[in-house]
């Protein structure tokens, strides 16, 4: 069981944007001038459950931003990676890592993403 769970976006190993994954947000709930969104929901509810409400977690966030900086300059290059706090021991874990067009975005920033897309050496696809 996973929870507070986000999705980063990275651009030639280097983060660019992030938001919690919560569905309902898209990048036009994004905070202006704000790459990362520090909003979170402890349980999703995707699996047939009751979604908890979303909380601000900026510490909770700083560790999964810490967790997602140090997997994206290892693997380089422009990916989503989902990262989330393991429930039962409250660590942070890498989910899983796809292609950037498989990202949900959320409350990310999309136009700074676009902007460092322009000038990436890799640009995801």
């Amino acid at each position: 069981m996973r929870s507070s769970a986000r999705g980063i976006e990275v651009a030639d190993g280097q983060v660019v944007t992030a938001a919690g994954c919560v569905e309902e947000f898209t990048p036009l709930d994004a905070i202006p001038e704000q790459p990362f969104d520090t909003r979170v929901r402890r349980d999703r509810g995707h699996l047939g459950g009751t979604a908890s409400q979303v909380i601000d977690e900026p510490e909770v966030v700083g560790r999964l931003l810490e967790l997602g900086r140090r997997a994206a300059e290892e693997h380089g290059g422009t990916v989503m990676i989902d990262v989330a706090l393991d429930a039962n021991r409250q660590r942070p874990v890498v989910v899983e890592l796809d292609g950037l067009p498989n990202s949900g975005l959320y409350a990310t920033d999309p136009w700074l993403l676009a902007r460092t897309l322009m000038d990436a050496a890799d640009r995801g696809y």
